[in-house]
C-alpha cells in the first residue's frame, strides 16, 4: 500500500476528510434525497424537499466524518479516496445515489410488510385467546 498505517485520530480524520473529498457526504445525501424525492408520491415531495431543507448538513457531515474515523483506519480511507477518486470510482460515485434511493423504497416496503403481517399474527392470537 503506498499509505502507511496510521493510528493517531488526527490522522485518521485527515484521511476520512481526504476520503470525504471524493464522495462530498452533503453532495451524496443531496443526490440521494432528489432521487427519493423523484420516486416518491406527488403528495409527499414538497415535504420531502422542505424536510431535506431543514437539515442540518454541517452536523451531519461533521457526524458522519466522526463515524469513519471510528470505524475505519487512516490506510483503510486512504485506499477508499484512492478508489472513488479513480475514474471507476467516480462512475459508481455517481450511480450510489439512484441505487441507494431504489434500494430504500425495497427496504422500507419490505419494512412496512413485515409490520403488517406482525399486526395480523397479533391479531389471529388475540381472537385464539
Amino acid at each position: 500500500s503506498p499509505f502507511a498505517s496510521y493510528d493517531s485520530k488526527d490522522d485518521v480524520m485527515k484521511a476520512a476528510k481526504a476520503y470525504e473529498k471524493t464522495t462530498p457526504i452533503v453532495e451524496m445525501l443531496r443526490k440521494t434525497a432528489d432521487a427519493s424525492i423523484e420516486r416518491a408520491p406527488e403528495r409527499q415531495k414538497e415535504k420531502l424537499r422542505i424536510v431535506f431543507n431543514t437539515l442540518d448538513k454541517g452536523k451531519i457531515r461533521s457526524d458522519v466524518l466522526g463515524l469513519m474515523a471510528k470505524h475505519f483506519t487512516a490506510e483503510e480511507l486512504h485506499a477508499l479516496a484512492e478508489f472513488y477518486g479513480s475514474d471507476v470510482g467516480q462512475t459508481i460515485s455517481e450511480k450510489f445515489p439512484e441505487y441507494m434511493a431504489e434500494a430504500n423504497n425495497v427496504i422500507q416496503k419490505s419494512i412496512m410488510e413485515a409490520i403488517i403481517e406482525v399486526g395480523k399474527q397479533q391479531e389471529q392470537q388475540n381472537s385464539a385467546r
